[in-house]
């Protein structure tokens, strides 16, 4: 049969999904307030979650109704609707909201450090978030977060002990001697590191810095609310030279403030030993305790298998000698990770500190060779 003799389809819809939600929540809600209006718009297209929607809405609403007998709360949203001069110059923006940010947030400024880049970048001064001096400003000045994402009770720090008694990290481990208290004033603290896109995300070209974070063991918060950033760095902006180099000027840092978490200190000296100014904030802190005597220690480092070899400098997983960084098992031969039994050999190679620092292949990572903190057990972080 001819084409022309065939009826033709109707068409019922038109666009996309988004653009029906778009269409469908205009009809229904026809709303009045511009805001409202922005709101179901960016709901349609992803941008927001119902639950955001709901929160923002709830927000004006309270701020309307105290506004009766306070006028001002206008003036703090009247600055950030001049942000750019009023959106024009957008690319103004982020360093003027950031200004309003710095009066709100209690948080401590982020440590300057000197750090060589590749050319033509050469030497940067970069700015490190470091772990001791936010678990300080947690502890004293956000109370709620501290319980949420640090400490829950003595209780919950008593019953991780207690848990991990038996594991190899616990082995000769310094809290056992040199901290009385720590069963229930030592906070159990993890390091991540992992590359994260950030440009090109989903794409082939896709370029991603390593970026490093840690957080409690305790916490009963989300993995967004949990993990405090330190620094991230581009991989292949990073140098290694005779002095260490961009990784290991990062790492050297990181070990002094850990350190200082271990004690539960302020520092009275910088990452190179020298004594901060007595007039500085950081130099008035000196010796002070960090948390009301509450202290930290690393105890787990987390991270995928790429990050182990190529930023902690650990064996290669594709290593036929030796892939493990927990014990000595290898490809095939008597201590071959492919035994599965409960006799296998392997599993009675596990790392001894004694043994990894004897080792001339271990890693040269800075935070395993100048680490003054000793923590027992099969990582480089001994």
């Amino acid at each position: 049969m001819p084409s022309y003799n065939m009826p033709k389809r109707k068409r019922t819809r038109s666009g996309g999904q988004r653009q029906r939600l778009k269409q469908q929540a205009e009809e229904e809600m026809n709303c009045q307030s511009a805001l409202c209006m922005w709101l179901l718009h960016m709901f349609a297209w992803g941008h927001f979650s119902v639950q955001r929607v709901q929160k923002i809405s709830k927000l004006v609403l309270t701020d309307l109704e105290n506004s009766k007998e306070n006028e001002l709360i206008w003036s703090d949203l009247e600055k950030l609707s001049q942000l750019g001069c009023d959106g024009l110059y957008r690319n103004k923006m982020h360093a003027e909201i950031m200004r309003e940010c710095g009066k709100v947030s209690l948080l401590p400024e982020p440590y300057p450090v000197e750090m060589e880049y590749k050319a033509p970048l050469g030497t940067q001064m970069q700015e490190v978030f470091l772990p001791h001096e936010i678990f300080s400003s947690i502890y004293h000045n956000y109370t709620d977060t501290w319980a949420k994402t640090i400490v829950p009770s003595e209780d919950h720090v008593q019953k991780f002990w207690e848990a991990v008694d038996g594991h190899p990290t616990m082995n000769n481990s310094p809290l056992r001697a040199d901290f009385p208290a720590w069963q229930t004033r030592t906070v159990p603290l993890l390091c991540h590191g992992d590359g994260v896109p950030i440009t090109g995300i989903g794409k082939g070209w896709a370029k991603q810095p390593t970026v490093f974070s840690s957080s409690s063991m305790l916490n009963g918060a989300s993995t967004k609310e949990a993990m405090m950033y330190i620094w991230g760095c581009f991989d292949k902006l990073s140098t290694v030279t005779d002095s260490g180099g961009t990784f290991a000027t990062f790492f050297a840092v990181l070990t002094w403030s850990l350190r200082c978490l271990c004690f539960g200190r302020w520092p009275e000296n910088d990452h190179k030993g020298n004594p901060f100014p007595a007039s500085s904030w950081r130099g008035k802190m000196a010796g002070k305790l960090l948390a009301g005597g509450y202290n930290a220690f690393l105890f787990c480092v987390i991270g995928d298998l790429d990050y182990y070899s190529a930023t902690l400098k650990l064996p290669h997983f594709g290593l036929a000698s030796g892939p493990c960084a927990l014990c000595k098992c290898t490809l095939r031969g008597l201590q071959t990770w492919s035994d599965f039994r409960k006799t296998a050999a392997w599993l009675t190679s596990m790392w001894t500190k004694e043994d990894w620092f004897a080792w001339n292949e271990r890693s040269k990572n800075p935070r395993s060779t100048n680490c003054q903190v000793n923590h027992a057990g099969p990582w480089p972080w001994t």
